[in-house]
């Protein structure tokens, strides 16, 4: 059993308040009142983090490296096997190219 911390990020923010709606935010705002609690529930013991299925400032956060790759908090301590989940929204796209842009994000499990 493993405790997942959904949904990076940003999720909560979806304009209109519309679930698998866009969010647009600032860097210093996904810093400072998005990011802080996913970095608790990490130190906290938590064994994988999801990505959001909505889209962050125009990318797809399951797919956004800068995402997933340079802002995720702590990446280093998800090195293990279980590291991050990615969900995809159920929307009218190609799903070679997410999938393809998923792996390329740094994703380790496909759901």
């Amino acid at each position: 059993m493993a405790s997942t911390v959904k949904h990076l990020a940003a999720y909560g923010a979806a304009e209109a308040g519309r679930e698998y709606n866009t969010v647009d935010m600032s860097v210093q705002r996904l810093f400072n009142d998005y990011l802080p609690p996913y970095t608790a529930a990490i130190d906290a013991g938590a064994a994988t983090v999801m990505s959001a299925f909505n889209s962050l400032n125009g990318v797809p956060a399951s797919a956004d490296p800068y995402l997933l790759q340079s802002i995720h908090p702590t990446p280093e301590r998800l090195s293990h096997p279980g590291g991050l989940v990615t969900v995809t929204a159920d929307r009218p796209v190609n799903r070679a190219d997410l999938a393809a842009a998923i792996v390329m994000s740094g994703s380790t499990v496909l759901a």
